[in-house]
């Protein structure tokens, strides 16, 4: 996961991103470490008689700013016209199918994507996986928006 995400978001410093439910790869400017994208697999749990019981994973891809309540966020999601919610107006237009992405503005994870690895035919879940990882980061390159986190 990290290497096919690391060759669409180049110049980018990557580390393992394993906790609170997530395992993949965030990837941030060099710069800083408030502002960045994160590529990899959501796990949600729920409880049922018995216990709890782990639903599937979510393949998922967003961008985050942290913390919400910062500077950076007000600049980079508040308002009409800044970075953030121009690339989601940007991109909704160019997802030719689901899942759709989501604006989410009063969050650290503002823009997302995602799917539940379910939903892919059992026996081509790796490959139909790494289609919507693909997909969803040659959206993201196009959209400009690495491109603008790293000036």
């Amino acid at each position: 996961m990290g290497d096919l995400a690391a060759g669409y978001l180049r110049g980018f410093r990557s580390y393992p991103d394993n906790e609170k439910g997530r395992w993949g790869f965030a990837f941030v400017p060099k710069r800083s470490k408030q502002v960045g994208m994160f590529a990899g697999f959501l796990s949600a749990s729920s409880s049922r008689r018995g216990g709890p019981v782990l639903e599937p994973p979510e393949c998922a891809v967003y961008v985050f700013v942290r913390p919400a309540t910062s500077a950076l966020h007000r600049k980079l999601v508040g308002g009409k016209q800044n970075l953030l919610r121009a690339t989601y107006q940007r991109i909704v237009k160019y997802t030719a199918r689901k899942p759709r992405w989501e604006f989410f503005e009063r969050s650290e994870v503002v823009l997302a994507r995602h799917v539940p690895l379910a939903a892919f035919p059992p026996d081509e879940q790796e490959k139909y996986a790494r289609n919507f990882f693909i997909e969803t980061l040659s959206l993201l390159v196009r959209s400009g928006l690495p491109a603008a986190l790293q000036r």
